[in-house]
């Protein structure tokens, strides 16, 4: 058996061992590539809810934990690759990493070019799209920007995914990601009609849409009601507002809302005690934005200006996140039993201190919300789940 076959078949034998246990085990047989073999343990563990495609691919070597941390799921890529028109044939991902868009990408497509400076990664990542039969991706080691400065060619759409970390620490500016897509702007629609940015979902996006050019679109993308990763589409000559769209995706039913910041702004709302619905928009409503016209376009009240929550005499099932069947609210807790979910919206109290202050347990099927009203009074909303 050889060395490589050895440690594949460690993976296997202690595949859902913690990265600490594992260590230690290796630790006691140095004949074996400790570092290959805990980049597979994790990046297998982490496959089976990020991209359980890939646990097909016996073959598939994954990277670094930080590649496997930053790169899209296979959820998120795929929306990607069917929000693009079929016009886009030819597409260059300036910041390829593990691949993961640009496999999804480059599927039903002509071209697509895979650039990564690192590399190891780059190693790695070329290799697995032949394991994943995606012959027709061309693989260039090498920057966005030497890239940018050296080709002749042309292409429908670029995609970018910047680098969001820095020394060990977030990036939420644009101009402290890598590549500097600030600085690169004029060169990046010398070679595209079309960009694609992926960016954190900790980014401030009225911010970025002020320093990017031509911008027609901003996506909010969440999965599962967790804000993931932010989309920002520019085309080349636009010159109207950009819309938002906070988009969610799930197993049973995908939610889509649009709107735009001068819709946000002329919207008019009216504010209102809980009636017979409670309403909670989802993470990519929140992040998006749309706190007032979310009201005005469902046709519902705000409890205050301050407490995104909603509510109505009539049932809304098109509302794009939790909704509550109203049982009570009260100015005390008392209205719920001991057990509950606590939820914390403008109450001017952390949920620990609400919990430690009336003695809430976490449990049960109820919710209970602690908000404010209009008025200014802090109040407790009990209700049980519609939606």
């Amino acid at each position: 058996m050889s060395e490589r076959e050895a440690e594949k078949r460690f993976v296997e034998e202690h595949i859902n061992s913690s990265p600490a246990d594992v260590a230690l085990i290796l630790s006691k047989k140095a004949e074996l590539d400790k570092n290959y073999i805990l980049r597979q343990i994790n990046g297998r563990q982490k496959a089976r809810q990020k991209f359980p495609f890939l646990l097909d691919y016996s073959d598939y070597e994954y990277p670094s934990a930080r590649a496997v941390a930053q790169s899209s799921s296979d959820k998120a890529a795929k929306f990607k690759a069917e929000l693009l028109e079929s016009k886009h044939q030819n597409i260059a991902d300036l910041s390829g990493g593990m691949g993961i868009d640009s496999y999804f990408l480059a599927k039903g497509r002509k071209e697509l070019t895979y650039l990564e400076p690192d590399p190891e990664l780059y190693k790695i990542s070329s290799a697995n799209f032949k394991v994943l039969g995606a012959d027709h991706i061309e693989c260039q080691q090498r920057t966005a920007e030497e890239f940018l400065n050296s080709t002749e060619e042309e292409f429908d759409l670029i995609y970018l995914d910047p680098d969001r970390r820095k020394e060990g620490s977030r990036m939420i500016r644009l101009e402290e990601c890598e590549p500097n897509v600030i600085d690169l702007q004029d060169k990046l629609f010398k070679k595209a009609g079309t960009i694609m940015i992926k960016f954190s979902p900790l980014l401030d996006i009225k911010m970025a849409m002020e320093q990017l050019k031509d911008l027609k679109e901003v996506i909010v993308l969440s999965i599962k009601n967790e804000c993931k990763e932010l989309l920002f589409l520019l085309q080349k000559g636009w010159n109207n507002e950009p819309i938002i769209r906070a988009v969610d995706l799930d197993k049973q039913k995908r939610t889509d809302f649009t709107f735009s910041y001068s819709e946000e702004m002329d919207a008019v709302v009216e504010f209102s005690n809980p009636l017979k619905y409670l309403y909670e928009p989802n993470a990519a409503i929140m992040k998006a934005g749309a706190f007032q016209f979310i009201a005005e376009n469902l046709k519902l009240r705000k409890l205050a200006v301050n407490t995104h929550l909603y509510t109505s005499e009539e049932l809304n099932e098109t509302f794009p996140g939790r909704i509550l069947k109203i049982k009570g609210y009260d100015k005390s807790p008392k209205i719920a039993p001991k057990k509950i979910n606590l939820v914390n919206r403008n109450s001017g109290m952390t949920v620990e201190e609400l919990k430690k202050k009336f003695k809430i347990k976490d449990g049960g099927e109820d919710f209970l919300y602690a908000c404010r009203l209009e008025d200014g009074k802090r109040v407790f909303v009990l209700g049980d789940l519609v939606k």
